[in-house]
C-alpha cells in the first residue's frame, strides 16, 4: 500500500503582543504616533483584546516592558487578519486589523489632550469675580485670559508634565501650580 500524504494539524500557537511608544525614526504603519515623553506617567494596565472569528481573547500589559500573552491560538489564524484593540489610561485607543504573527509589536500613542490641554479660570474668592484679559505664564508660555477669565493653552507633547507652574505680573496669584488633567471648574486663585 502506498503512503499517502497525510495532513497533520499543527499544534496551537502562542501569541505575544508588545505595546511600545513609537520612535521618531520608526516606520509608520497607519497607527497614530507621537513623541514619547518620559516626564509623563508610563503605560500601565493596558487592556489588549484580539478577535479571532467569533471569539475574543483579552490580556493586560502591565508596563512597556511586558507583553500580552495569548495561549492556544489555533495555528490557522497565523498569517491571517485579526482584530486588535488596546485601551490604556492616558493613551489613544488602538482598534485595528493586523496580520497575526507569533510576536507582534503595536505602537501606542499618548493622548496629547490629557496633559496638554490647560484650562482654568482666574478667580478671586474674596470678590467672587474672575480676571478678564489678564496675562499669565504657564510653564514659561505666555497666555491671556479671555473675557470670562478663562485661560486656555495647548502644550506640545514633548513639553507636557504632570504639574505646571503658573505666574503673573498682572495679578497676585495665590496658587502657583496646576495639575492636569483639567476640568471645566478648575480655578487659579488671585488677590
Amino acid at each position: 500500500m502506498k503512503h499517502q500524504n497525510m495532513f497533520y494539524p499543527r499544534a496551537d500557537a502562542d501569541l505575544s503582543l508588545y505595546a511600545h511608544p513609537l520612535a521618531a525614526d520608526e516606520p509608520r504603519t497607519g497607527l497614530r504616533s507621537v513623541d514619547y515623553n518620559k516626564a509623563l506617567p508610563p503605560l500601565r494596565n493596558a487592556i489588549v483584546s484580539i478577535t479571532l472569528d467569533n471569539e475574543t481573547k483579552t490580556d493586560t500589559i502591565r508596563s512597556m516592558q511586558s507583553a500580552a500573552l495569548f495561549k492556544n491560538i489555533p495555528h490557522r489564524f497565523l498569517k491571517n487578519n485579526v482584530r486588535v484593540r488596546i485601551d490604556a489610561q492616558d493613551f489613544l485607543p488602538v482598534d485595528t486589523t493586523l496580520v497575526m504573527t507569533r510576536q507582534m509589536r503595536i505602537g501606542m500613542a499618548r493622548n496629547p489632550h490629557i496633559y496638554g490641554d490647560v484650562r482654568f479660570r482666574l478667580w478671586n474668592p474674596d470678590t467672587e469675580r474672575s480676571s478678564a484679559n489678564t496675562e499669565v505664564t504657564v510653564n514659561g508660555r505666555k497666555v491671556v485670559s479671555d473675557a470670562e477669565g478663562i485661560v486656555l493653552l495647548t502644550i506640545p507633547l514633548a513639553e507636557q508634565k504632570t504639574i505646571y507652574t503658573v505666574r503673573s505680573t498682572a495679578v497676585q496669584l495665590l496658587d502657583s501650580v496646576v495639575y492636569p488633567p483639567f476640568g471645566p471648574d478648575d480655578i487659579v486663585q488671585f488677590k
